[in-house]
């Protein structure tokens, strides 16, 4: 995605985030938010969008911008890849764990999968969940040349992570950042 398309998103998320009060609200113009999202877009190039707005529980609006990748219009329902875009779903999750007291960012991750370990079982030990969650747990990017990214239907997450049993640490936790699916997969499996 080019810059200015990021850019776009994110200030898009923090308009409608800002703006989700009056959005909200009974008799809100959503003829003006429609507009409006279709001409940016449009300008920024986005190919697709899709929008919903939830008060109380309840979808008050829903909107389908521009084309899916087989050329159908897109509506509410369209399924969108979302990628990383997870991953700061799965960082609020653990952060309402630790609010509740019901997880610490300190503890090792063994603590809550006492199944995990890695070539180095020692190493695995020193893995906390703030190494997972600022991704300088040691663990390096994804290696693809696993089974679980061959097929990714037939495996449960808690299998995929056991398939890291054979997995060397890059250099010690807490020591350097490098960008892990596996460091949001543990997370995952940890809210699980």
């Amino acid at each position: 995605m080019c810059p200015r398309s990021s850019f776009f998103l994110l200030a898009l998320a923090l308009v409608l985030l800002l703006a989700a009060p009056a959005l909200a609200a009974p008799g809100a113009d959503f003829a003006t938010l429609d507009t409006y999202l279709a001409a940016q877009a449009h300008a920024d190039r986005i190919p697709a969008l899709a929008v919903g707005i939830v008060r109380d529980g309840n979808v008050v609006y829903t909107a389908g911008y521009g084309r899916a990748n087989d050329g159908t219009p897109v509506t509410p329902q369209t399924p969108f890849v979302i990628g990383s875009v997870s991953k700061g779903f799965t960082a609020l999750a653990i952060m309402q764990l630790v609010a509740s007291g019901r997880l610490d960012l300190d503890a090792p991750i063994q603590t809550y999968l006492p199944w995990f370990t890695l070539a180095d079982p020692q190493a695995a030990t020193q893995i906390t969940i703030r190494h997972l969650l600022n991704q300088n747990s040691g663990l390096g990017y994804n290696d693809s040349t696993r089974p679980m990214w061959d097929r990714p239907g037939e495996f449960t997450l808690e299998a995929r992570l056991r398939q890291l049993a054979d997995l060397s640490l890059r250099r010690a936790p807490g020591t350097d950042f490098e960008y892990s699916n596996y460091n949001y997969m543990l997370l995952g499996a940890v809210v699980e």
